[in-house]
């Protein structure tokens, strides 16, 4: 699939209201490589909410100019919403459907991403475990309050982990966060 300018990707939240307020079930298609934005244009053509994410990634070309990509947050994943999730079982980009079991925190931590990027945060893909999990925490004050998370040191800015069951975890970075420590 070649690369789509940011005007050409499907949009990453077609409804209007906030995650938390969407009512129905979420479910998350776990879609062949490189199909989840043609997933979501179909998922759009059939009137069905879903929340694809993305991240801007830079590369510089040979002749030094930067290239920009917007890749999705979770690669393979595509979260949805629909009562009947097994009909799109029959489409060949689809390779199964994972049931999400606790559908009100799944919301909740959706709704974060949401807020983080609305924000105009950087946030990428955690794609290897390599940092040392850190203290729990829940952000006290800014654009961020109220987002809980991990967080661990990263050269000289603070970066907070967010996790998304069934997802995988993903990436904030933001220099100058108010953190309270969580007791769980």
């Amino acid at each position: 699939m070649p690369v789509l300018a940011a005007k050409n990707n499907p949009p990453s939240k077609p409804f209007d209201c906030s995650i938390l307020e969407k009512e129905g079930t979420w479910w998350i298609a776990k879609v062949k490589p490189r199909q989840e934005k043609v997933f979501a244009f179909d998922l759009l053509e059939q009137e069905t909410d879903y929340y694809l994410p993305f991240f801007e990634k830079r590369t510089s070309r040979s002749d030094g100019k930067f290239r920009k990509s917007y890749l999705v947050l979770f690669p393979t994943y595509v979260p949805f919403i629909t009562e009947d999730p097994y009909t799109f079982l029959k489409q060949n980009r689809v390779v199964t459907i994972l049931p999400v079991q606790a559908q009100k925190r799944f919301k909740e931590q959706l709704h974060q991403i949401c807020r983080a990027r609305n924000a105009g945060f950087q946030i990428e893909p955690v794609t290897e475990m390599n940092y040392k999990v850190g203290d729990s925490v829940r952000i006290a004050s800014g654009l961020l309050a109220g987002i809980s998370g991990n967080i661990t040191q990263i050269q000289n800015g603070l970066v907070l982990i967010l996790s998304v069951d069934g997802l995988g975890h993903i990436k904030i970075n933001y220099s100058s966060i108010v953190i309270n420590n969580q007791v769980n």
